[in-house]
């Protein structure tokens, strides 16, 4: 039967045979269900983004108008639609929720859709596509208000810094967009007059990126009580001053001047900040932040300022902070002071400055104030401060413990910063104003930046004889802080595999933001082959670092006649040679002659530089690596770095480069630095140049050559040699 709908149904069924007989089963019953389980509240948790490695959960409430049976998750993870997860229902109705792992999905719009059946196996696929996006970008926006209490009824300057940092991202980022609120009745900046920073993690270094042609700034105002819009469009950073992309750690800032309207005690205005950064495989990331500017009868007014008096000594910071009362008097004032975790402040003066009388007293520590040791808090970037509570409202020995209109507090002391990095560090303030009966509380933030170190070591002969030097280049860093000169202890060592010392040496390193160095130690003649250990350790502004590599060292091979005493007897048919060819040759010719011996002699020298290479691989072979180490030397150096432009070939017998590569390297006083070529797997046995062509500044240029060999059999190479030169003498004898 056909055209029934759902529903519960009795049947019989009749048979007769062909004496007409009829018979008839009981009365049955039969349930008739086509109808597929009903869903709602489709829905999960992502907001439409989440960041990679999130747990997104999915859900969805099902029904049926029998039993339901099971459900199926289906998503487009693996780049198709695919079932990726599978419950049962234990009733009806129920929820079904799954859950969906972002990570390894950077960049990717993931979506997904719930399937349902019931125990009578009609299926529910209908549910639409639900999809969210997996940022690939991170950032983090911070916003600063200068002062952030206004005082009612005047018109205040307030400088603006709102900072973007990129904090995570699968590639470098080319573009940013940045939309900051100003209030709607106040003075915006014009657009001249906002600047526009980037800052360089590593090396860390601030530059002014205002007015170049990728940069634009428009101060949009817009009707009626809609905030003013400042908008920021950088197309291109690498176009810019910055010189290149924005990596993890950059920042782009944002400094500028707006003028308040007279507000009421008690007003305050919201501002939106939204920021979105595109990185070079259009993989997008946005974010935003609210902050709020507040107003007041009374306020208290400060600022804290950290600097490095002495740049030599860069983990020595003085800090100042000054607490002053606007606006009418304020009493309990307390203040939490934030400093790196370790610090230990020293030679701290408190002071309390009478605006009526223009006068100065010091205060205390147990007689006008009370602070103790500090706590330890985590700041919400995740670094360890400690907090030093002042509480002014202890004792008044010098002073009432009122802070009267236009007073102030200063507090000037130097801390000692063990290691580098850098902070945001708050100073909290807050009081009591008694005329209005009104709790004051004000935030302000000084940024430090004291060196940071990567410390990275790697060997350069893999494989030494005894005797014979190991070397290795030591790479040190500035990857935050300051561009101070830092003096960088190392202690270097060859060691054993149970760390007992064979060699080491000891030197101080000068380091402003990057410095390459090589390293070099003479293995002992009476060492046993095997693996060695090469140890550097680097000791600066209180902290260290150890970094280990190894090396090995082989067994002396016994070498032939040849290979033994071929070099030797190369070098004596050579000089024989030049003096059977001197002796014949004219006067002319022999002052021709030491003229250019002696030219051949001088080291390569360029105005303020010099330069040297040398060739480290040993026996390189066709597919190897070939390393090269370069050094150049500013005899002038100015504290300014010079751009040197290096280009390097490999030449063969016909003249043409086999490789050739071209880098752009920023050198200070010195710097070595480590080339490296790979040979071609078809590389034929013979002699190969290097040449490496330096071009300094005003288009000056110096070229360096280095032999080396790709060897076939060397006994027979020596032999051949040997044999060539003794014809050519003796060819030369007899015409002579």
């Amino acid at each position: 039967m056909t055209g029934l709908s759902d529903g519960t149904y009795q049947f019989k069924a009749y048979a007769n045979d062909t004496s007409d007989n009829w018979n008839a089963t009981e009365l049955r019953q039969a349930t008739l269900d086509t109808t597929p389980p009903t869903y709602s509240q489709d829905s999960d948790n992502s907001s439409g983004t989440v960041n990679e490695g999130d747990t997104v959960l999915t859900s969805a409430y099902w029904t049926d108008n029998k039993n339901l049976s099971s459900a199926v998750l289906r998503t487009n993870q693996s780049g198709t639609w695919q079932n990726q997860s599978y419950l049962e229902f234990a009733q009806n109705p129920e929820y079904s929720n799954f859950t969906i792992d972002t990570t390894g999905h950077s960049g990717e719009t993931l979506c997904w859709k719930i399937f349902a059946n019931d125990t009578t196996g009609n299926w529910n696929t209908s549910m639409p596509e639900h999809c969210f996006y997996v940022i690939s970008i991170e950032m983090e926006i911070t916003k600063t208000y200068n002062p952030s209490f206004i005082v009612a009824g005047t018109n205040e300057s307030i400088d603006v810094r709102t900072d973007v940092k990129l904090t995570n991202s699968n590639n470098p980022v080319y573009m940013i967009n940045i939309t900051d609120e100003i209030p709607y009745d106040f003075a915006p900046p014009e657009n001249t007059s906002v600047n526009i920073l980037f800052i360089d993690y590593s090396p860390y270094q601030i530059i002014n990126i205002t007015g170049n042609a990728t940069v634009t700034v428009n101060v949009t105002d817009l009707p009626g009580t809609s905030n003013t819009l400042l908008i920021i469009n950088i197309s291109n950073i690498s176009q810019t001053d910055a010189n290149g992309y924005m990596e993890t750690n950059d920042t782009i800032r944002i400094e500028y001047q707006m003028v308040s309207s007279q507000m009421d005690p008690g007003e305050n205005r919201t501002l939106y900040t939204n920021a979105t950064l595109t990185d070079t495989q259009s993989s997008k990331g946005s974010d935003w932040i609210n902050t709020t500017l507040n107003c007041a009868a009374v306020v208290l007014r400060g600022y804290k300022t950290i600097w490095i008096p002495d740049l030599s000594n860069p983990q020595n910071l003085s800090v100042k902070i000054v607490i002053k009362s606007l606006g009418g008097t304020v009493t309990d004032i307390s203040l939490a002071d934030y400093l790196p975790a370790g610090v230990e402040i020293k030679d701290l003066n408190v002071t309390y400055y009478n605006y009526t009388s223009g006068t100065v007293s010091n205060l205390y520590n147990g007689s006008d104030y009370y602070v103790a040791d500090p706590t330890q808090t985590t700041l919400p970037d995740g670094t360890y401060a400690d907090v030093y509570h002042y509480n002014f409202s202890y004792a008044f020995t010098n002073w009432d413990g009122n802070l009267y209109e236009n007073d102030n507090i200063s507090l000037e002391y130097n801390i000692t910063v063990l290691g580098g990095g850098e902070w945001k560090l708050p100073a909290i303030i807050s009081g009591y104003d008694p005329q209005y009966k009104k709790h004051i509380r004000t935030e302000m933030y000084a940024s430090a930046n004291v060196p940071s170190f990567d410390v990275m070591l790697e060997i350069l002969t893999d494989t030494v004889f005894p005797g014979e030097p190991v070397k290795a280049l030591l790479r040190i860093v500035n990857v935050g802080g300051p561009r101070a000169k830092v003096d960088v202890y190392v202690d270097y060592s060859a060691k054993t595999l149970k760390g007992e010392t064979i060699v080491e040496k000891s030197e101080t390193i000068a380091v402003v933001e990057q410095k390459e160095k090589s390293l070099e130690l003479v293995i002992p003649e009476k060492i046993k082959p095997g693996i060695y250990v090469f140890e550097s350790y680097v000791t600066y502004t209180g902290r260290e670092a150890l970094s280990t590599e190894t090396f090995k060292v082989e067994g002396v091979k016994e070498k032939g006649f040849i290979e033994k005493y071929g070099l030797y007897i190369l070098m004596l048919i050579i000089i024989i040679v030049l003096l059977v060819m001197y002796l014949r040759a004219t006067k002319t010719q022999k002052i021709a002659a030491v003229f250019l011996f002696l030219l051949l002699l001088q080291p390569v020298v360029f105005a303020q530089f010099n330069a040297s290479l040398e060739i480290i691989t040993k026996n390189p072979q066709p597919g190897n690596t070939l390393k090269a180490l370069l050094k150049i030397n500013n005899q002038n150096y100015t504290g300014l770095k010079t751009n040197v432009v290096v280009t390097s070939a490999i030449t063969g017998d016909s003249g043409y480069p086999l490789i050739e590569k071209t880098s752009t390297y920023p050198v200070s006083d010195s710097r070595d630095i480590l080339l490296k070529f790979k040979l071609p797997e078809d590389m034929q046995p013979g002699s190969y140049i290097l040449s490496t062509r330096l071009l300094f500044p005003e288009n000056k240029t110096e070229t360096l050559h280095k032999v080396f060999n790709i060897k076939g059999s060397e006994d027979f190479g020596y032999l051949f040699l040997i044999l060539a030169l003794l014809a050519v003498l003796t060819v030369f004898i007899k015409r002579k």
